[in-house]
């Protein structure tokens, strides 16, 4: 066998194993948004929002947890992490209102991580659901992870994220990226290895957050609570699980520009380098990986000539292509099904393409560069 239809093989090989784990994931998150959730009483939470600088979005997020029915959350905790914005006195003006909401204050150069922390140590109930300062809710959301937490009695409970509205290419193309984290983070999670975390919607078991030590061993670094944690429930053995139901999502804004959104993926990347999580890394480099070989056997191909092999070697390079592409688009569009998002399988391959084109170069700048975020070096 040639060295040529060697290689061509081991891409076929690594295609077809891609396909078969992407297709997986695809069915179980297919099963688990067409599976309703057991009806009953949903599990308490005390809702914890850590803030920074949040002084105009918080307003509305808190808005949106009084209004959670069938119940408002019985405990809203916000933690601000030193704001010089006002922060601070507009949640305390609407606790005023509102008795269930506190207000904490953490005063120097502190971070997330602590505020996550200090949020936790206040808490009522044994479950804690994070949520970001800048998101959005429906009004199911509460009820959703409360009643998700009494069916699968996890340690951590992972929630869909979407994407508000966005407008022009560049807003159209983020939307198509967020789709991609969401099959991924609900794929692998569902199928029971999650790969991802998102910490603007995920609840933790407090009493296994405290025997992990919190955020003692990674609170040097700036951001990455979420995929920190993650990582640390699953070598404690814990349960992770990840509820489907878009009652549950929250929504996030687009970065609002190329280098907001370049500086939100050097964060990203840069932490990554800070734990080890093999699954993750693993498919990480295949996904990214996979098409730049596709891409670099395609270009060999084109100097074949009849006598090489020639129309094998495009059936099977074209094997490769489809075993790719195909259940990574059946992936996206159970994701936008989730977000009522109509697919268009043409954005979502430009979309693919974009991402394993940068991600190489994001991966590299990540070694080297440490964007500001919140003020603060990441």
């Amino acid at each position: 066998m040639s060295g040529w239809f060697l290689w061509l093989l081991v891409v076929l090989g690594s295609a077809l194993g891609f396909a078969a784990l992407v297709r997986q994931w695809t069915a179980s998150f297919r099963m688990a948004l067409r599976t309703p959730m057991p009806a009953g009483e949903a599990v308490p939470m005390t809702v914890l929002v850590p803030a920074r600088n949040e002084a105009g979005p918080i307003t509305a997020l808190l808005q949106d947890l009084a209004a959670q029915r069938p119940q408002a959350p019985a405990e809203v905790i916000v933690v601000d992490d030193s704001s010089e914005d006002g922060t601070l006195e507009r949640v305390r003006s609407m606790a005023d209102r509102w008795p269930a909401l506190r207000a904490l204050g953490l005063e120097g150069t502190t971070g997330k991580k602590a505020a996550l922390e200090a949020g936790i140590a206040s808490a009522s109930h044994p479950v804690v659901l994070f949520t970001d300062a800048d998101v959005r809710c429906a009004a199911g959301r509460s009820d959703a992870f409360g009643r998700a937490w009494k069916a699968l009695a996890p340690d951590l409970l992972l929630g869909p994220v979407h994407m508000r509205e966005a407008h022009g290419l560049w807003g159209r193309y983020q939307r198509e990226e967020q789709a991609v984290l969401l099959g991924v983070a609900a794929g692998s999670a569902l199928s029971g290895t999650a790969l991802l975390a998102n910490g603007a919607n995920l609840a933790v078991r407090c009493s296994l957050f405290r025997s992990l030590g919190g955020y003692a061993a990674d609170r040097h670094w700036a951001s990455g609570d979420d995929m920190f944690l993650l990582r640390r429930v699953q070598k404690a053995g814990g349960c992770v699980a990840f509820v489907a139901d878009p009652a549950a999502a929250v929504e996030v804004e687009p970065a609002p520009g190329a280098l907001a959104w370049w500086r939100q993926r050097l964060r990203w990347a840069g932490k990554l380098r800070a734990y080890p999580a093999p699954g993750a890394m693993a498919f990480g480099l295949l996904s990214v990986g996979l098409p730049w070989a596709l891409a670099l056997t395609t270009g060999l191909a084109f100097d074949l000539h009849t006598g090489d092999g020639l129309v094998r070697s495009w059936v099977l390079l074209l094997m490769a292509w489809a075993a790719w592409a195909g259940p990574a688009l059946g992936l996206v569009q159970v994701a936008k099904e989730a977000q009522g998002l109509r697919h268009r399988p043409t954005g979502t391959m430009l979309a693919l393409g974009w991402m394993a084109a940068t991600a190489p170069l994001i991966a590299v700048c990540a070694l080297v560069l440490r964007p500001r975020w919140k003020g603060r070096r990441t």
